[in-house]
């Protein structure tokens, strides 16, 4: 390689990282905190879903965003000048995917429960149509935040998100009295990925919109 190459390719390599530099400072500068504002608190989920529903893991999923972001404090609210509210109306769970029970399955449940000690309904949360049980489900969440300037008393963001997810229910290497916890955990785990993305975007439109 001639020195003249040498020298182009370091050329365009500093150029590069020139170009880099000013669009890292420039989105950051785009996405930034109101003036005034470097704090913010987040209230526990206010939860009219009608279903009972882990919504600690939405009340979390925020404050990670939050933390993740960068730009507001995450505070209590006496020392907050931003303070958020959640807001879960409603939740849905729609199973997917019917299957016909097979007679395999119900000697299975003979056997293993006898007649006078029937397992708990509990334990066949997915047994929706007799004889069929679902392999798949849909859960949707539909979330109100609203953002309040406590330093002027008055709400300065309010967005509704539609959260929505399939997963699989059903694990054929798992045992009946293990499917209820087996569901749940498939279920909750899908909801924290599925959070975790909404409490970032909910930080972003928060920052965009006061820009």
């Amino acid at each position: 390689m001639s020195l003249t190459s040498v020298g182009r390719t370091t050329l365009w390599l500093g150029v590069f990282i020139l170009l880099l530099a000013c669009q890292y400072r420039f989105t950051n500068l785009q996405i930034q905190a109101p003036g005034g504002m470097h704090s913010i608190a987040v209230e526990a989920v206010y939860d009219t879903s009608n279903h009972v529903e882990p919504h600690e893991v939405l009340w979390l999923a925020l404050q990670e965003g939050i933390i993740r972001d960068g730009n507001l404090l995450l505070v209590s609210k006496e020392n907050a000048d931003l303070y958020a509210q959640i807001h879960l109306q409603k939740s849905s769970h729609t199973p997917k995917k019917p299957v016909n029970l097979s007679e395999d399955t119900y000697s299975e449940v003979r056997k293993k429960y006898p007649a006078s000690s029937p397992p708990h309904i509990a334990s066949f949360p997915n047994l929706r149509i007799t004889p069929k049980y679902s392999v798949e489900e849909a859960w949707a969440y539909l979330v109100t935040v609203e953002i309040y300037n406590l330093k002027e008393q008055k709400r300065i963001f309010a967005k509704q998100y539609k959260l929505a997810e399939k997963y699989t229910t059903y694990d054929p290497r798992g045992t009946l009295s293990s499917m209820f916890l087996a569901q749940e955990e498939k279920f909750e785990e899908d909801l924290k990925g599925r959070a975790s993305l909404w409490g970032r975007q909910v930080i972003r439109d928060f920052l965009m919109s006061q820009g």
